[in-house]
Formats: C-alpha cells, sequence, structure tokens
C-alpha cells in the first residue's frame, strides 16, 4: 500500500496515506486551480504512470527537475522508492535513508509494483487495475458515455477486460 509521498516542492513536504478511502479536498472556497489534479497527477507518477511529464509540464517548468519520494508498505515490510522529473523513465529503490540500493527500469518498476500488490495472480497489471478508477483532470479519460475506458483510445473489450481471459 503507499503510505507516504515526499516532495521537497510540497508546501507539506510529507503527505501521508491511511487504509481506506484517501481523500483530496479544496479549500473552503472551492477554489480552482489549487493543486489537487496536480498533486492526483504526481500520485500516477509514483506508481508508474507516464502521464504526469506530457500533461503536467509547467510544474517542472515552475520548478525545476526534482523527484518524488514514494514510500510502500507491503505485509509489513517498507519499500523505498525514487522517481525524478529529469529521468522519469529510471525509478530508483532506497533504504530508509533514501540512498540508491537499485535502478529499475519503469516498466520494471511497474512489473515489480504489480507483484507486491499481488496482482499477477488475477492476471492484471497495477496500471490496469488502476486506470479504470482513476479520473484525473488532463489525463484524457473523462468520457462519460465510456466510464470504464482508462484512455481515450481503449477499445470497449480492453474497457471491461478484467483478470485472466
Amino acid at each position: 500500500m503507499l503510505k507516504a509521498i515526499s516532495c521537497e516542492k510540497f508546501h507539506q513536504n510529507t503527505i501521508s496515506f491511511k487504509p481506506g478511502l484517501n481523500v483530496v479536498v479544496g479549500d473552503d472556497l472551492a477554489t480552482n486551480s489549487i493543486g489537487k489534479s496536480t498533486f492526483l497527477m504526481v500520485v500516477d507518477f509514483v506508481m508508474g504512470g507516464a502521464d504526469f511529464i506530457d500533461h503536467n509540464k509547467d510544474v517542472v517548468a515552475e520548478l525545476g527537475h526534482h523527484d518524488y519520494r514514494a514510500t510502500f508498505d507491503f505485509a509489513g515490510e517498507s519499500y523505498f522508492f525514487r522517481r525524478d522529473t529529469a529521468m522519469p523513465d529510471v525509478v530508483h529503490l532506497c533504504d530508509e535513508s533514501w540512498q540508491v540500493v537499485e535502478a529499475f527500469t519503469i516498466q520494471e518498476y511497474r512489473e515489480r509494483l504489480t507483484i507486491l500488490y499481488g496482482l499477477n495472480d488475477v492476471g492484471l497489471t497495477l496500471r490496469q487495475a488502476c486506470a479504470p478508477f482513476s479520473r484525473i483532470w488532463g489525463k484524457q479519460n473523462l468520457n462519460p458515455a465510456r466510464p470504464l475506458d482508462a484512455h481515450l483510445n481503449q477499445s470497449a473489450t480492453d474497457s471491461l477486460y478484467l483478470g485472466k481471459r
């Protein structure tokens, strides 16, 4: 389970998650453009997504290249991964002090998360499991007529596919 995301560019350096439903809300005035969608894109990025770099170029342009540090817990064991906006195709496994232990390609990282989440047993990748439930402004999957589509050009068959065929 994703436990926390840290970044030196966050107003609050570490955002922690609790078991169950975690909600991203704005301020009491329902103000737009305060970072809710951007934060959800960061969550997608630390979970192996590729859209953050393409759809949020303004973040890197404004803040410069930086990294996101994700802490996971699986069966009581902590895992620490770091992904940098300058090299988004590489993810680093780190120790608890964030010192690099091993580097993975983004595909290897996605496969590792799929195994850690126990999804390979049901024939799903982590991306397949998460994408239908991720509706974030800018991800191009907001078509109300196709609510199960994970992306714009997904076939109806792929939208309905869940697990081993």
